[in-house]
């Protein structure tokens, strides 16, 4: 359903990332499956942390979302078939009991459903790493088997999407004098106990926002939430992430730099080539000279060597 939407609203406007950057939340789905321990350190290297499924509801909402705008529908496809890594996990306290901990270390206090007993159910048993199957349930597995991993970003780049000839279909929830840039600066520092801002229309210094307590709320849903406007555009806000098939590995013997070690590069200048050759030349006085200083007696030695030989015969 929600495709189809969206390829209706994309197909019909013109799609403009804005100037905006907001710092929101992201997640980049990895498809290469590997063990928990790598999953984690590959999160690690670009300052990101395995997946926290602290409401399960709301992070289907944000990674159905994804699914429909960048992923292509893989995370729906992954999960038919398999699992994929979270970042939960069960270690030990210095006084011998067991407790479970999220990757950006912070400590496990509760899940919402359907992951309500997990928490017995982990330290009950032998495993010590956390799955998330489908349906958003997580399930015990042991730490070295391969799956597939989502990467949380808190800092990632949240965009405001320009949606012309779109207006909202509700009333805005705050308006006050800004222009477009000052506007979008507005939307993206508001949050606030009844939600987060979404979007906003600006017109003629006029800035409307509109909050919602749900992610992505006018991308998922613009059937309800957004309407046709010749005179308006909508600007939306979407938090995106990317779909990562294959970790970089790179042979350090293949690099340009290693490459540029065994090899000379050309140089067609004149000045270039007029310096080599100079260099040349003092080369061939230099060595020339020795061997002319040194050729009569080496010349002195074989007319030695030959009466010596001589005389033997």
């Amino acid at each position: 359903m929600i495709p189809t939407l969206l390829g209706v609203i994309f197909a019909v406007i013109q799609v403009v990332y804005s100037a905006y950057p907001s710092g929101r939340t992201v997640y980049n789905l990895h498809t290469r499956p590997t063990h928990w321990a790598s999953a984690r350190a590959t999160c690690a290297g670009y300052d990101a942390h395995l997946v926290t499924v602290d409401s399960a509801q709301a992070l289907q909402a944000n990674l159905e979302t994804l699914d429909a705008l960048d992923w292509s529908g893989a995370f729906a496809s992954l999960m038919e078939t398999s699992s994929v890594w979270t970042g939960l996990y069960r270690s030990t306290a210095e006084d011998g009991t067991d407790y479970l901990a999220w990757d950006k270390c912070t400590t496990f206090t509760s899940a919402s459903q359907p992951n309500g007993d997990i928490q017995d159910d982990l330290v009950a048993g032998s495993d010590y790493c956390v799955s998330m199957a489908r349906g958003y349930i997580l399930e015990p597995r042991a730490c070295q088997q391969e799956l597939p991993f989502i990467c949380q970003l808190e800092l990632g780049q949240c965009w405001f999407l320009p949606l012309e000839g779109q207006s909202f279909a509700r009333a805005h929830d705050l308006a006050l004098s800004a222009d477009l840039h000052d506007c979008a600066r507005e939307c993206r520092n508001h949050i606030s106990v009844a939600g987060e801002c979404w979007g906003f229309l600006e017109d003629s210094g006029t800035c409307k926002l509109y909050i919602d307590d749900t992610s992505h709320v006018f991308i998922r849903d613009p059937t309800n939430h957004l309407l046709s406007d010749s005179s308006s555009t909508a600007h939306v806000k979407v938090c995106t992430g990317d779909k990562i098939t294959s970790e970089l590995i790179v042979n350090p013997t293949e690099t340009s730099k290693a490459q540029r070690k065994l090899s000379s590069a050309d140089d067609p200048r004149p000045s270039a080539k007029s310096v080599g050759g100079f260099g040349i030349a003092i080369l061939t006085i230099v060595f020339g000279g020795l061997i002319v200083l040194d050729l009569r007696v080496l010349l002195k030695q074989i007319t030695t060597f030959s009466w010596v030989e001589t005389k033997k015969g």
